[in-house]
């Protein structure tokens, strides 16, 4: 099924806890200035000051509410560098949707997160342009496993 949308409007979740599903990680890259802000490309040519091109990621979850098309609204993460160096902003959001995947994988790849379903926290973010966006606040598990250590054991005494 084919749909694109006719106007530059978006649905906006509401805020709080979501069940949600990781059902895309797509990679761009940009022009960013001296401070990590992005260059758009019409003004590439122009620009004098430092610059370099990043490459970026972002993780798009599909919530269990449904936005005025009736399917499933998607909230994209905010962008990462393509880094999971120590201090970079990707690994512990990372860490938040499944802490064992960088101890447990010498390479990340979109295939140990596609599919996962997690609950994500939303709050609205109000840009500089009015426009409101979802911000994802926390990650957790969808539902925490319970092993047989953590039952404790009946003593009938």
């Amino acid at each position: 099924m084919v749909m694109i949308p006719t106007t530059d409007r978006h649905d906006l979740p509401k805020e709080g806890w979501h069940n949600a599903k990781i059902v895309d990680v797509y990679e761009y890259s940009q022009w960013e200035d001296g401070n990590g802000k992005q260059i758009k490309d019409a003004d590439i040519d122009g620009y004098s000051g430092p610059k370099s091109y990043r490459k970026k990621l972002k993780i798009v979850f599909e919530v269990d509410e449904l936005g005025e098309s009736g399917l499933k609204i998607q909230v994209k993460s905010k962008p990462f560098n393509h880094t999971l160096k120590p201090g970079s902003s990707l690994r512990p959001f990372i860490d938040m949707i499944d802490d064992k995947i960088l101890q447990k994988n010498e390479n990340f790849t979109e295939h140990l997160i596609l599919g996962k379903l997690v609950k994500i926290k939303l709050d609205h973010y109000k840009a500089t342009t009015g426009i409101v966006y979802p911000n994802i606040k926390q990650i957790v598990e969808a539902e925490p496993k319970v092993t047989e250590d953590d039952i404790p054991t009946f003593d009938r005494g």
